[in-house]
């Protein structure tokens, strides 16, 4: 009355052994996977996915300038710029406090090593460190600069 596992899976497998015999079957099942396959991509082409629009906005590059000032009014006017200018400021120093601590800490921590051997690769990663606190200097010199244009 029951059928065991082992079974039942030889009966499904040879039930699509069977099928994977006959030509006919497997035509019809291939002709349908192409044009399942045809339709994907006729909607990825026709949807834009593969297609070049030129400016990388719907309106094209005759547009992009307007559109890029559109977006930085938004975030301009997200930031609040005006109404909470001190408080970048007062952020920016002190943050720049911060990295010029950050800096002497590394400076003094390895200057021993540096000047033992700068081409080692503690040496160079201490370096590295120190060169990514001065870019951020640079950057946040950068933002206040743009604040005092605001």
């Amino acid at each position: 009355m029951f059928m065991n596992k082992s079974e039942l899976y030889s009966g499904i497998k040879d039930y699509f052994t069977d099928i994977l015999k006959n030509k006919s079957i497997m035509m019809i099942i291939y002709t349908v996977i192409a044009f399942i396959l045809l339709y994907f991509i006729h909607n990825m082409v026709t949807n834009g996915l593969y297609t070049v629009k030129e400016g990388y906005t719907n309106g094209g590059l005759e547009t992009l300038p307007e559109n890029i000032k559109n977006l930085n009014n938004d975030l301009q006017s997200s930031l609040l710029l005006q109404s909470k200018r001190q408080n970048y400021e007062d952020t920016i120093l002190s943050l720049d406090d911060a990295v010029n601590l950050h800096m002497l800490r590394l400076i003094k921590e390895n200057a021993g090593k540096i000047a033992e051997d700068s081409s080692h690769s503690k040496s160079k990663a201490a370096i590295s460190e120190i060169n990514e606190h001065l870019k951020l200097k640079e950057a946040l010199n950068e933002a206040i600069k743009y604040l005092d244009t605001q």
